[in-house]
């Protein structure tokens, strides 16, 4: 995947993270009208609204798992799964360390708030 693609127009401050993720999405083809696709905040209220959260102990590959890096409430950071290992969930990232990286975390990483489900079919806030 060219890093290109998905992140052209996008800087830290509007979201990459986010607009990596949405990108996934789309070309898995979930068609998810987010009142904001490139604003973790907004991803995360959306899943609520449309019951598509879970707890990170629910993850699955292809979930976008939501992350509060310093723990204060503000949710700033959002990737894709890609595998669980018993205690282990590996991700793939649009922008960490400002590079499309893949990392492992521990499923009871406190930074890890949770996951949003791909939908079963089209759906809009």
């Amino acid at each position: 995947m060219r890093t290109a693609t998905w992140s052209r127009g996008h800087t830290t401050s509007t979201g990459r993270g986010a607009a990596f993720s949405t990108y996934v999405w789309d070309q898995a083809g979930y068609e998810v009208k987010w009142t904001n696709p490139n604003f973790v905040p907004s991803l995360w209220s959306d899943a609520h609204k449309m019951n598509l959260w879970d707890y990170t102990s629910g993850a699955q590959p292809g979930d976008m798992i939501v992350f509060d890096w310093k723990n204060d409430g503000e949710l700033d950071h959002v990737g894709i799964v890609e595998s669980i290992n018993g205690n282990k969930i590996t991700t793939i990232e649009g922008n960490s360390g400002d590079e499309l990286k893949r990392n492992t975390y521990d499923m009871g990483d406190r930074r890890l708030i949770g996951v949003i489900k791909p939908p079963a079919q089209s759906i809009a806030v």
